[in-house]
């Protein structure tokens, strides 16, 4: 079984679908879904936005993007 990655796992947690953290942080689902998947195309911003939707940290969902 491959390891969830920490954007997912804290989505999961906190309850969202894809589409409904997408809605919340202001970005597209399919970074959403890129960016669970370990892309690394994913901008700043976007990473910001999710962490805030989420309420934590960058260091906790993308490990070194700072």
């Amino acid at each position: 079984m491959s390891k969830l990655h920490p954007l997912k796992l804290k989505r999961l947690e906190m309850g969202f679908s894809q589409h409904a953290l997408a809605f919340t942080a202001g970005v597209p689902q399919l970074y959403i879904c890129y960016a669970e998947k370990g892309y690394p195309a994913l901008k700043s911003k976007h990473k910001k936005a999710i962490c805030k939707a989420l309420n934590c940290d960058i260091d906790d969902l993308f490990p070194g993007a700072q």
